[in-house]
């Protein structure tokens, strides 16, 4: 039985931790602390297997991250516990398009589902890639589609904007038009005012 499961970055950073029995978080963090210093002091020409403590601990390193398992039934494959870390990371490079530790942060809760689909209950149910593929492709869909919902409001936004602005100048234009209109007026009445007040001066000498 899978009794945790832990990414951990080259600089001893646990980034997930998936646990399948109870522990204490006092016990989890010396477990976690012990266990990252064994696996980061391991050089590459080592196995990939060793005996911590009950567990049958097997890890593999992929770039800066760290995927460690720990297992107790002293019968496992180590070998088909290394192909489903492998198949793990497979996933999430193909779900995360090229995988890598910030991803895994800004995700961790996507990350999660992802391995609980995998492993349930300390058991692995589930190591069909293109089941994830399909809901990879569905995600991908459903973007494209959200992102042409954007875009078509986005446009109508930018149309109405422009509508009104067409209707803004249209409506300016008149006002101006208006404005000269009454300025027109008002010379031509103070033109006539003074030729009336010329012709009244004439009169009267």
């Amino acid at each position: 039985m899978i009794e945790f499961l832990l990414m951990v970055n080259k600089q001893g950073q646990t980034r997930l931790s998936q646990y399948y029995n109870h522990l204490s978080i006092e016990e989890k963090t010396i477990l976690e602390g012990e266990l990252i210093r064994k696996c980061l002091s391991r050089v590459d020409y080592q196995c990939s297997f060793l005996q911590y403590r009950e567990y049958k601990i097997i890890y593999r390193r992929y770039a800066s991250l760290y995927l460690i398992v720990g297992v107790t039934n002293q019968d496992v494959n180590e070998f088909a516990i290394l192909e489903m870390i492998h198949n793990i990371i497979e996933i999430l490079d193909k779900y995360y398009e090229n995988v890598c530790e910030l991803d895994i942060m800004f995700n961790i809760d996507k990350t999660h589902f992802i391995i609980d689909e995998i492993i349930c209950n300390g058991e692995i149910c589930d190591m069909n890639k293109t089941n994830f593929y399909v809901k990879k492709d569905e995600k991908r869909r459903e973007e494209k589609k959200r992102r042409k919902k954007e875009k078509k409001r986005r446009e109508d936004k930018k149309k109405r904007r422009k509508v009104e602005e067409k209707k803004s100048r249209r409506e300016e234009k008149k006002k101006r038009r208006k404005e000269e209109e009454k300025k027109r007026r008002r010379e031509e009445k103070k033109k006539r005012r003074k030729e009336e007040e010329k012709k009244k001066r004439r009169e009267e000498k």
